[in-house]
């Protein structure tokens, strides 16, 4: 059983319901332990799914990256948001075993996305190196299917929104947080572009 550090802090973390489902079904044994911690305040809870996000995005590189399940490697991560890095610090032992790495370096910027696989949003920058055998050019399939497919969902969500009835009729706080989630999902696909075209000139 893991045991995660989680105080109370200011809400940091905005996820909508259908980010929530998708994060728990990839999340496995992260979710698992939800019920074995101390996590009963509203802060504890986002500090616990921001521990989530940073596991699930080591776990999604490497079954992108096809590694030995007990292979440990690597990361690199950078979290410009001094309060969430400590939330990472504190759990770091346990954010490790559940990720399989040997262990997660800080660094002060984002990491270099040609010298690895990085999975981004606008809290956390996560890389494994190339020297972990990475496949470039399957990175470079990777980003641009992720950045179709963000298009897509971004589009989506623009019509959403320019439809005055559904403007007119859906909850203000339904209608924010769909704002919010649209400008998430640009700020994630901008980085997976910058980060394709870092690959594409330095074959």
């Amino acid at each position: 059983m893991e045991e995660f550090r989680c105080e109370g802090r200011s809400s940091l973390i905005t996820m909508s319901t259908d980010e929530r489902h998708d994060e728990t079904s990839r999340s496995g044994g992260v979710e698992s332990t939800a019920s074995e911690l101390d996590l009963t305040s509203v802060p504890a809870t986002e500090a616990f799914e921001f521990i989530q996000q940073v596991v699930t995005a080591a776990r999604n590189i490497r079954a992108d990256l096809k590694l030995d399940p007990k292979r440990k490697v690597s990361a690199e991560c950078f979290i410009p948001n001094p309060v969430l890095r400590k939330v990472i610090e504190d759990n770091i032992e346990p954010i490790q075993r559940l990720a399989t790495l040997s262990e997660i370096r800080f660094v002060p910027a984002k990491p270099d996305p040609t010298a690895g696989v990085m999975r981004s949003s606008a809290l956390f920058a996560l890389r494994i190196s190339y020297g972990e055998g990475i496949d470039r050019q399957a990175e470079i399939s990777r980003l641009r299917k992720e950045i179709d497919k963000l298009e897509k969902d971004i589009r989506s969500k623009e019509d959403r929104l320019a439809d005055e009835d559904f403007r007119k009729k859906a909850p203000e706080h339904v209608v924010s947080k769909l704002d919010m989630t649209k400008v998430e999902r640009q700020i994630e696909q901008k980085n997976l572009k910058e980060q394709l075209a870092l690959l594409e000139r330095n074959p």
